[in-house]
């Protein structure tokens, strides 16, 4: 039974999706937008009160006599407005200053007009100032500043809070988008996972009902085809007749047995059991040459079904046979607390679209197969609360694994 989507659920997934790419893109490009235009107003506000401090500077330096007591009167005035440090600043260098600050190092990093953020403080160097008397110009006195601004910081502080808020909340909803996504292919691969062991189980009855109904009639057609082979042993061409309706009757014997097989039920009857001793009996009783047995890194004993996991086993080495002319390698290893058995051939492996269906009952692509072979092995592993998978082999060919957990 192919398993696919539903169209709906996966509109519905895919929608859910877009939405919330959409809803974290407006988010975050409207935080991201609020963050430049709070700092843009954030340097305005430090431009103003950096114009402001200049011009009130500028007016007493125009006043005063005495420059230094100048300084001192003007820093402690401007102090409430975040003043910090002022000086003059002549042709030949730093003048006088006021406020615990090294401002020289200053003078080669700032621009005239020009705000420089250290940190909280910005420093501002005033532009010079020209006057002339009598036609000559001379450059007045330059101020030098460092004041912090509240206004500036707590804006900026507080569009730093809005975008941090922003992204971790964008962050936040594609994390439930992704949460919600998983949660949804999970629901539906139980839902599917449902299904097919109600369509098994269905189809486990169904096979159960015919293959009792066909044993019985099919064991006294038997019988008495031998019989009749064994009459007609004189005229050849009615004999070879009558073998053929025995070898037709041995092979619906054998695939009544696999169908009920197939339509067992129940729990594993599990115990310990000597591991590679089960594997070599299984692989002396195949007795092909091109089986190889790869038990180096096996654990020397392991709970299994003594009848039915080699029986699992044999279904998955002689699929591997059938599909080409190479070896085909049985493996038994520890990975962890698991154990995991590997079935490698060299015929021409998996397809995409048969990955999927392999382990259906009736699904084969053989000219005489049943398709049941690789479904006993499915049941007989899930008994077993292990797990099968096909996949492609490296180097070409195709790969069996069983993966089994320590038994409880």
């Amino acid at each position: 039974m192919a398993t696919v989507s539903s169209p709906e659920t996966s509109r519905v997934r895919w929608a859910t999706l877009l939405v919330t790419v959409a809803v974290v893109a407006a988010l975050l490009s409207t935080t991201a937008l609020s963050w430049f235009q709070a700092n843009r107003a954030a340097e305005l506000i430090v431009a103003a009160q950096g114009n402001q401090l200049r011009a009130a500077a500028a007016r007493g330096l125009r006043q005063s006599r005495e420059r230094p007591v100048w300084l001192a009167e003007f820093h402690e005035d401007q102090a409430p407005e975040g003043l910090i440090a002022v000086a003059i600043v002549r042709e030949d260098g730093l003048g006088p200053s006021v406020g615990d600050y090294d401002l020289a190092p200053l003078l080669d990093l700032l621009e005239p007009g020009v705000p420089l953020r250290l940190g909280s403080e910005i420093a501002l160097l005033s532009t010079p100032r020209r006057r002339g008397r009598r036609g000559q110009a001379r450059r007045g006195a330059r101020l030098l500043l460092v004041y912090e601004s509240a206004p500036a910081e707590a804006l900026r502080a507080g569009a730093t809070r809005t975008l941090g808020f922003g992204w971790f909340a964008g962050l936040a909803l594609l994390v439930l988008a992704g949460v919600v996504w998983r949660k949804s292919l999970a629901a539906e691969r139980d839902a599917r996972e449902l299904e097919r062991r109600r369509h098994l189980a269905a189809l486990g009855e169904l096979s159960a009902v015919l293959g009792h109904e066909i044993r019985n009639p099919l064991a006294s057609l038997k019988g008495h085809a031998q019989l009749l082979q064994r009459k007609l042993r004189d005229d050849e061409a009615l004999e070879a007749k009558a073998s053929l309706v025995v070898e037709e009757a041995l092979r619906l014997e054998r695939l009544t047995g696999r169908i009920l097989a197939f339509a067992r039920t129940g729990e594993a009857n599990r115990s310990p059991q000597d591991l590679p001793a089960l594997l070599t009996a299984l692989i002396s009783r195949l007795d092909e040459p091109r089986v190889e047995l790869d038990l180096a890194a096996a654990p020397p004993r392991w709970s299994l079904d003594p009848d039915w996991f080699p029986q699992a086993l044999e279904n998955l080495v002689r699929n591997g046979l059938e599909a080409g002319e190479g070896p085909v390698v049985l493996s038994a290893r520890l990975a962890g607390r698991s154990l995991v058995f590997e079935v490698r051939d060299h015929g021409p492996g998996f397809g995409p679209e048969q990955r999927d269906r392999v382990f259906e009952p009736f699904h084969t692509g053989k000219v005489r197969g049943t398709g049941l072979g690789l479904a006993i092995a499915r049941r007989v592993v899930e008994q077993h609360g292990g797990t099968i998978v096909a996949l492609d082999a490296p180097g070409g060919g195709a790969l069996v694994r069983i993966t089994l957990e320590p038994s409880t």
